[in-house]
Order: structure tokens, then C-alpha cells, then sequence
């Protein structure tokens, strides 16, 4: 059972019934009989708008998780903003589209479980209906947290006030209920997958690395970018690469992952269902076959939706866990860049590599990235850079690298002298630099670097830039 997602349908999972909703006499009645009594009652009531929707998510907070304190505040709001007239066909469909796709999921689910993604079972195939059971079941609030989730399994923290980001938390939420009021027929299934090292790869040390002579940068185009105007979905590709967490999923913030979770309800279920976090180092996680249902524009606090699309083209998207490296080191390690730490550095290579080896056998050879790992990550944009560069130029994959224009690193502290210039720090500026100077180094050459002792000088990415530059 640890390997297994009980859905609130399994006849194992009961309620106290705190509302009364079933009547039962003595034994506890399932979480099933619950919900679905707390359904018909709220349908047979006289006020049966979208606008009581909350009611119905605070009801079965407590009865079936007897959390008495869901705050619905912010989705209140945002019912009363985007739908002022309740009573119209439009929102009373899209609410018995939401109710109906809940109540099927024991004929979508007959064995009322979900079994987690993992060597053991590395593909999860659903087909449209299914997914928008889940999704339901997330905006309702019924699910339980899988094994190892600490964050949670269903769009509560999209609800409560206030919301320190509201312009995305509103966009995510236009898109949610957009996805039901599409009603989408569109039987193409989507599909998770659990893409892992053979043992072989998952034990190797620096040698591959070594004796890779594949051209460093021959695989890395890099896109400017400006952080109110980072387009997603890409212009031109669709495949994306998430730079997720060990736990991966949505959230209220507008971080890379959760903007693009929320903008795809066909990823909403996948780190928050069908992954027991955390995802290992030797893995990386696959969704194919999902339609973005909203098109977006800038990234953390510039994020804004743009438009709500039809859900007509299908992506892929390769999740992949960063190390966060404000966490990954320890004090008694030398003071060098975490990065650069020996364990780190080959957990990065090898999770990318992993991640990126996985594409092309699916007839993907080239993907959109962010800087991957840096941010919240708090790795260094320029390393990360070069990491990627690795992996890509090994697994043969070509990978768009979108970089702000305006980031750069903080008062020079260079262990090579003074800066020249006043865009020497600008990230984007430093790493076209490094790619036009670099000429036809390695891979293996590029290794050579990042492992040599000189690293053990560089206070930054600008530090390793020069190192490579200087050779």
C-alpha cells in the first residue's frame, strides 16, 4: 500500500461524517457516501449557483478532512468578478461540468488507486476524462496527501486571502475553471512518465565527462529575454523544460514551476497525485501529451496571463528537480562556490543528462529552459549554464536557454582582477561571451575546468567565465 494513492472512492477510506450529510445509524459511512450525499444536497438546494461553489469546498474540508477553518475568501471573490451573473447557462454548466466529472471517478478509476510513479511503474496513461476527474477533485478539495507530500494535493492554496501574488493566483484560477468550461472531448491521453538512470549511469563518476568530445556549446542557443516579457508558452517550441522541486507540483507563487503548472491543468495532477516525493536523484519526471489552456507573459511578480487558449496543441514537459544549494551544502566544506562542489556538480551533470537523454527516443531534440536551478535554487546562472551546455551536448539535444536581459551578478568580488566593462557582470552579456570565446572546447575540456583546482578561486559565475576564457 506505501506504493499506492488511495482516491476518495476506495471503500478503505471513511468519514465521521461530522455534518450528518449520510444519516448512517452506527458504522462510519465512506469518504465516497459522504461526498456524494454533500453533492446531491448542495444541487437540491434552492441557492444552486456558482457563486456557493465555496460553501461545498468548506463543507467537505470538514467532513472529510475535518479542517473547519478553509479559507475561501480569495475564490469568492474571484467567482463574484468573473461570473457577476450566476444564474446565466455559462456558469451553471460549467458547474454541473465540474460536479460531473467528480462523481464519475469511480467508473474513470474502477480500482479507486493510483499507483506512484517509480522504476517499478514508470508510465501513468490518462485519457481526458480522467485527467478533468482529478482536476475536479483538486478544485473540490477532497484528496488526501500522497506519501512524503508535505505542501498538498489540491488548489486550497489558491483560495485563501490574501494572496501576496493575485494577479497570478486570479490567472490560475481563470484557467482552472476555463479547462472545465471548455468541456473538452479531446480523447488523446496524457501521459506521465518516470524516466531513471540505468544502474550503470546512476554510479558512474567523472569519466564520461572526461572523455566526452562533443562541442561544448554546439547544443546551447541562448534567447534574451526580459523578465515582464518571457513568453509561455514558447513562441516556437513545445517542449519545456520545468525546473522543478524534489516536490515537484503548483503553488500560489509565480515561480517557473508553478507558472506553468498553473497555466497546464494536465500537470495539476502529477507532483501532487501521482509522485511520492522526493523525486530521486537518478530520475526525472515526463508529462506528454499536455495542452497549455493559458498563454502568459513574465515570470515571479511580472507574471501576467495573456489569453486563454483552446488546449489545441499538445507539449511535453521534463521536469527536473535542482539542487537547492543553499541547503546542499555543509559548513565544514572549503568555501567554494556550492556549485562546484565536487557531489554537487555531478548530481547536476548527470540529473540533466538524465532528463535530456529522455527526449530524444520520443522524437524531441530540442527544448525550452529557463536558467535552471538559480533563483530560488540559489545556483549560480552561469555554471548552471554550463551544466546544461554538458548534458545537452551529450545526449545530443538542443537546448533553448532563455536569460533575462537585465540580470546581473552583485558588486564585483573577482579573484581575477577588475571587471572590464560596464556589462562584465551582466549574465547574459558574460555568457555570449563565453560561448563566442569559447571556441571548439569539449565537454570533456569544460570538465576539466569545473574540476580543476583554479575553481577553488572563483567567487562567481563571472570568476569561471574568465577561467575558461583564459585558456
Amino acid at each position: 500500500m506505501d506504493d499506492i494513492f488511495l482516491l476518495p472512492s476506495h471503500p478503505g477510506i471513511t468519514s465521521t461524517d461530522p455534518l450528518s450529510v449520510c444519516n448512517a445509524d452506527d458504522s462510519l459511512p465512506t469518504a465516497w457516501a459522504v461526498f456524494t450525499a454533500s453533492v446531491d444536497s448542495f444541487r437540491s438546494a434552492n441557492l444552486f449557483t456558482l457563486h456557493q461553489l465555496p460553501n461545498l469546498i468548506e463543507d467537505l474540508a470538514y467532513s472529510l478532512h475535518l479542517n473547519g477553518h478553509a479559507d475561501t475568501k480569495f475564490l469568492r471573490q474571484f467567482l463574484y468578478d468573473t461570473y457577476p451573473n450566476p444564474n446565466s447557462p455559462l456558469p451553471v454548466l460549467l458547474l454541473n461540468e465540474i460536479l460531473d466529472s467528480a462523481l464519475a471517478l469511480p467508473l474513470l478509476f474502477p480500482s479507486h488507486e493510483i499507483i506512484y510513479l517509480s522504476t517499478q511503474q514508470p508510465l501513468l496513461n490518462f485519457s481526458g476524462a480522467q485527467i478533468r476527474s482529478l482536476v475536479a477533485h483538486q478544485l473540490l478539495g477532497t484528496l488526501k496527501l500522497p506519501r512524503g507530500n508535505t505542501w498538498g494535493s489540491t488548489l486550497l492554496c489558491w483560495y485563501s486571502e490574501p494572496q501576496p501574488l493575485e494577479h497570478a493566483v486570479h490567472g490560475y484560477l481563470e484557467t482552472v475553471f476555463h479547462f472545465f468550461q471548455a468541456r473538452q472531448t479531446d480523447s488523446r491521453p496524457v501521459l506521465y512518465e518516470f524516466c531513471s538512470a540505468a544502474s550503470r549511469l546512476s554510479n558512474e563518476g567523472p569519466h564520461s565527462w572526461q572523455t566526452c568530445h562533443s562541442p561544448l556549446f554546439k547544443h546551447l542557443i541562448i534567447e534574451p529575454i526580459g523578465a515582464s516579457t518571457v513568453p509561455f508558452p514558447h513562441d516556437t517550441l513545445t517542449c519545456t523544460l520545468i525546473s522543478s522541486n524534489t516536490s515537484p507540483g503548483f503553488g500560489p507563487g509565480g515561480t517557473q514551476e508553478e507558472l506553468v503548472t498553473g497555466a497546464c491543468p494536465g500537470l495539476l495532477p502529477l507532483g501532487a497525485l501521482c509522485v511520492s516525493p522526493p523525486v530521486p536523484p537518478n530520475a526525472a519526471i515526463l508529462a506528454r501529451g499536455v495542452a497549455p489552456a493559458s498563454a502568459w507573459r513574465g515570470q515571479g511578480r511580472d507574471a501576467r496571463l495573456v489569453s486563454l487558449l483552446r488546449g489545441e496543441t499538445r507539449h511535453m514537459f521534463l521536469l527536473l528537480d535542482a539542487l537547492e544549494l543553499d541547503l546542499a551544502s555543509s559548513p565544514t566544506e572549503p568555501a567554494v562556490l556550492p556549485d562546484l562542489i565536487p557531489h554537487n556538480l555531478l548530481r547536476e551533470l548527470h540529473k540533466a543528462f538524465i532528463g535530456f537523454s529522455a527526449l530524444p527516443p520520443r522524437g524531441i531534440t530540442n527544448i525550452a529552459a529557463p536558467l535552471w536551478g538559480t533563483s530560488a535554487f540559489c545556483g549560480d546562472p552561469i555554471v548552471k549554464s554550463l551544466i546544461m551546455a554538458m548534458a545537452a551536448a551529450r545526449a545530443g539535444v538542443t537546448v533553448c536557454l532563455a536569460v533575462d536581459q537585465a540580470r546581473s551578478y552583485a558588486h564585483p568580488k573577482s579573484a581575477f582582477g577588475n571587471d572590464n566593462g560596464p556589462d562584465s557582470r551582466n549574465v547574459l552579456q558574460v555568457l555570449q561571451n563565453l560561448k563566442e570565446k569559447s571556441g571548439d572546447m569539449t565537454v570533456g575540456e569544460a570538465w576539466d575546468h569545473l574540476a580543476g583546482d583554479k575553481v577553488w578561486t572563483c567567487a562567481d559565475g563571472c570568476d569561471v567565465a574568465r577561467m575558461f576564457a583564459a585558456t
